[in-house]
């Protein structure tokens, strides 16, 4: 499955009326749940557009990345607005990070009141580079995380997040560097990651992007040692009780292909084996070329259900996905949103509520004097299930599902076109 996804067919129409919230671009219109169950696409050395599909941090946010790991470095012939710069080591800088703060996220989080933005810093600075940018940024502190400002027991919901305005969060990888920065009467707010998070290794996959699946390591090592990936909940000194996010790396380090991209470190089925080694969903997936691949797809589907298509049957985890559709009332005519034709031959549930009926149609028309089944989902599927669509030629009724096929001269294998209606 190689496929570069349409934003525009990814986005949909999702909005919500009320007040301060506006249409997600990340395509999470339920701002209910807390934090740690949602799921971003994060991009690897941001700023560097070669590796992000030519794009820079602006149009990314606008195609709905909401993670973005930045290097720090100290000018040191520099003070206040300029006195730290994004680089990539010493290979190359790309302009003051007060820059990037002051004219490419703050007037995306003024613009869209309902989003989170969060910055993964891979520090080279002392607090006070940090005090000076700040300070020279003083809007900054409008729009900071704080945790002290929400209640201990699990991370406040996007909403609550949006009506207070704590909507961009920081994380450094320096512990001497977390801590509140003074902002006139307010204060911007740096966590230290190792208290918050969990992650894997960076490096597995390899320096260098290659076209052969053999050098890719899946494996799911742990960054930090002392902090493996099962560790549940934040460090005690934060004083809160909330689940550890989890930033799962999956991307080469040095340099970047977008079909090494689509083919492998972006595409679903490898997505879907790590995020199993892992033996922990990520809520935020670290990768390069973003447009190309599944990864906004499954992030989606992991947040608010989705519908797997496997080319094997009994949605085997051992072969190729098809695709994944994130759960809403949408019509596919394949190959579409990364979904290949005529490849189909079973489909998994998750997160999907009762009621939802999918039909899959061998014509693309949904002539129904072609092979055609119906799929009634009997009972909500929780997010974390995996309910099996076993095949589609074959009328079955289970607690879960019903399934009604209208048979011609077959259709596993054949499907090109997928309706889904919702509730």
């Amino acid at each position: 499955m190689h496929t570069v996804f349409s934003v525009a067919a990814l986005t949909g129409a999702s909005m919500l009326s009320l007040s301060f919230m506006q249409a997600h671009a990340a395509g999470h219109s339920d701002g209910s749940k807390p934090f740690d169950q949602y799921h971003w696409v994060t991009t690897h050395n941001s700023y560097e557009k070669i590796n992000q599909n030519l794009k820079e941090m602006p149009q990314q946010l606008s195609d709905g990345v909401r993670g973005f790991m930045l290097d720090l470095y100290t000018d040191h012939k520099q003070k206040g607005f300029n006195r730290i710069i994004v680089c990539h080591k010493s290979l190359a800088c790309y302009g003051p990070w007060g820059n990037h703060l002051k004219n490419e996220f703050i007037p995306f989080l003024k613009a869209n009141p309902a989003e989170v933005v969060t910055l993964f810093l891979e520090s080279y600075v002392t607090r006070d580079d940090l005090q000076q940018v700040f300070a020279s940024v003083p809007e900054l502190a409008d729009y900071s995380f704080d945790p002290d400002n929400f209640a201990n027991e699990q991370w406040p919901t996007l909403d609550e997040m949006a009506r207070s305005n704590n909507r961009l969060i920081l994380l450094t990888d320096r512990s001497e560097l977390e801590g509140d920065y003074a902002v006139g009467n307010k204060a911007v707010k740096v966590l230290y990651d190792q208290d918050w998070l969990v992650q894997n290794r960076w490096d597995t996959l390899g320096a260098v992007a290659t076209s052969l699946l053999a050098f890719h390591d899946f494996s799911c090592p742990t960054r930090w040692s002392d902090v493996p990936l099962n560790t549940r909940t934040v460090a005690r000194e934060t004083g809160k009780r909330w689940n550890r996010l989890f930033l799962m790396n999956q991307f080469h380090t040095a340099t970047s292909t977008t079909f090494d991209s689509g083919s492998f470190d972006n595409n679903l089925t490898y997505l879907m084996h790590r995020t199993e080694n892992c033996g922990v969903t990520p809520n935020f997936i670290g990768i390069n070329n973003y447009q190309n691949g599944d990864t906004l797809a499954y992030t989606r589907a992991l947040t608010r259900g989705g519908i797997y298509l496997w080319e094997s049957f009994s949605a085997d985890r051992t072969q190729d996905t098809v695709c994944v559709i994130p759960n809403g009332t949408q019509t596919l005519l394949l190959p579409e949103m990364g979904c290949e034709n005529d490849e189909a031959q079973s489909l998994s549930l998750s997160g999907i509520a009762k009621g939802t009926r999918i039909t899959v149609f061998d014509s693309p028309h949904a002539s129904t004097d072609d092979d055609y089944a119906t799929v009634d989902v009997k009972r909500d599927i929780g997010i974390s299930e995996h309910v099996i669509v076993h095949e589609f030629e074959r009328t079955l009724e289970t607690d879960d599902y019903r399934v009604n096929y209208f048979k011609y001269n077959g259709l596993n294998g054949k499907v090109s076109r997928v309706e889904i209606q919702v509730p």
